[in-house]
């Protein structure tokens, strides 16, 4: 049950860093505004397309393969979350920390206890 906690953790640990280190930025594509999404930071380099890589032959191609399927691709970040993606995941975070809560107050004695069952 430990382990599972913990793989969970993990994952949200990636969102809770995109989401706090994120930009708010409006989107527009020929005069369709699209909204404002939270994405990567320009700095934040793992999470973006840098301008070479979009400007080369091969990195062109990838970005317009990728506005085949999404138009807002262009937002250059490997992420973008829309209001309602950050309350719902602000949600699923509460909902940890209780797990986190009763796993603490109620299982672990147990498997202190009983070194085998977690």
């Amino acid at each position: 049950m430990f382990d599972l906690l913990i793989k969970h953790f993990r994952k949200a640990a990636g969102i809770r860093n995109e989401i706090a280190h994120g930009r708010v930025i409006k989107f527009n594509i020929n005069n369709t505004d699209y909204g404002y999404f939270l994405a990567a930071p320009s700095y934040w380099t793992r999470k973006t397309e840098s301008f070479s890589a979009t400007t080369s032959p091969d990195g062109f191609k990838k970005l317009m393969e990728k506005f085949a399927t999404d138009k807002l691709a262009g937002l250059g970040s490997d992420y973008r979350y829309t209001s309602a993606e950050v309350i719902h995941y602000e949600q699923k975070f509460r909902t940890m920390i209780d797990w986190l809560v009763e796993y603490f107050d109620v299982l672990w004695p147990i498997a202190q206890r009983h070194p085998g069952f977690h």
